[in-house]
């Protein structure tokens, strides 16, 4: 199943890359390789781009580059801008920069967006097993055919 070109994940890392930790001091260290799994799964089955919406952004991009590429998955294709405001603003204002239709925002904060485009993630844990087919729901539209029997 693909939703086809243009399906845009926003990324978080702490907390859905990994459980959420005071003190970490990179943005690499401790990714959980289930959370590299489901993300790589996610990736393929959306034939998704992934935008850091982080706030590692700003100081460690280039390293989260590299880590992507080396757990096999794409590069991000971009970050959200830091605007000084709410990560939802960050959010909205790429999807808008961007005409972005298929997007989900990925983040183990509890953020005030459109339910269709937000998927929470329990920080203690990361991302699981468990979160995939929501997500996949969230960016996979509806069948064109629905059936009602009686």
């Amino acid at each position: 199943m693909s939703v086809g070109p243009g399906a845009t994940i926003f990324l978080d890392i702490d907390g859905v890359m990994r459980p959420l930790e005071e003190d970490r001091a990179d943005a690499t260290e401790f990714w959980l390789e289930s959370a590299v799994s489901i993300l790589k799964f996610l990736v393929k089955t959306l034939d998704a781009q992934i935008v850091l919406s982080t706030s590692w952004r700003g100081t460690s991009e280039q390293e989260i580059r590299e880590k992507l590429l080396k757990c096999g998955l794409p590069s991000h294709v971009g970050c959200t801008p830091v605007l000084g405001t709410t990560r939802e603003d960050e959010v909205l204002a790429y999807v808008k920069q961007c005409n972005l239709v298929k997007w989900v925002a990925v983040d183990d904060a509890p953020l005030d967006l459109p339910p269709l485009h937000f998927h929470h993630i329990d920080p203690s844990l990361g991302i699981t097993a468990d979160d995939a087919p929501e997500i996949v729901d969230k960016l996979t539209p509806p069948s064109k055919y629905c059936c009602v029997m009686s």
